[in-house]
């Protein structure tokens, strides 16, 4: 009898220590559709911007539909009212644009701030001026418990929130963070890499600069495109 409960024991040990090991595995973005499909999606672009994000949240709507994941597409104004904790958030539109990226921002390993008086992407290490370049991100939603997730789908224009979106639904992607551009109207993959924990993100921030927090656009800048490296180290 004793020897049965010690074996039942052990069992029930070995199956707590393969949960974890199962709960603990990082997100991907290998996986992203198995993951979207597991609870309701929420599609937000912002209320400011141009048809463009709307138009592509749309198209990004129908595509998940198509392939059998719960999507809904609603302006920053309208969530505002909802309880984000229940949902898969998909944030459409940098900080200029969308009032929950700007809320939100602090928790991705990528986010615009102004560099040197620029408005700029800040990723992995690297600062990025480009008006093409668009970020695909993905972490944890830190409203809900660790089952939801939340991906940053942006650019500092238009045309790189555009290359996120097309990079999103059509690209293999992996890991969390993918750098995108435009080409031949499909999102081209620059990299894809890990993220960043939240003390290489807060050092990289004292380096560089903090994430926008304000729709208001203080320069206006050109397309230079290349990531400038700040010398930080990004593991």
């Amino acid at each position: 009898m004793q020897k049965k409960l010690f074996i039942g024991f052990l069992f029930l040990i070995l199956l707590s220590t393969a949960y974890v090991e199962i709960q603990a595995k990082p997100l991907d973005l290998t996986e992203r559709f198995q993951i979207l499909k597991e609870n309701p999606v929420l599609i937000v672009f912002g209320l400011k911007a141009s048809e463009s994000d709307k138009k592509v949240s749309n198209e990004l709507h129908r595509f998940l539909l198509g392939i059998g994941i719960n999507s809904r597409v609603v302006s920053d104004s309208q969530a505002s009212h909802l309880n984000l904790e229940e949902y898969n958030v998909i944030l459409v539109g940098g900080p200029i644009a969308n009032r929950l990226t700007r809320e939100f921002q602090t928790c991705f390993s990528s986010w615009f701030g102004y560099y040197d008086g620029e408005l700029a992407l800040i990723t992995r290490g690297n600062v990025y001026y480009g008006d093409e370049l668009g970020i695909i991100d993905l972490t944890s939603n830190p409203l809900s418990n660790g089952e939801l997730i939340i991906v940053l789908l942006a650019g500092k224009t238009r045309n790189g929130t555009e290359a996120a979106v097309k990079a999103f639904m059509y690209s293999n992607l992996n890991k969390q963070v993918a750098l995108v551009s435009m080409e031949d109207e499909e999102g081209k993959i620059y990299w894809c890499s890990n993220s960043l924990s939240k003390e290489v993100r807060e050092r990289i921030q004292k380096k560089t600069c903090l994430p926008v927090q304000s729709d208001i656009v203080m320069v206006v800048v050109g397309n230079i495109g290349q990531g400038t490296p700040i010398g930080l180290d990004k593991n």
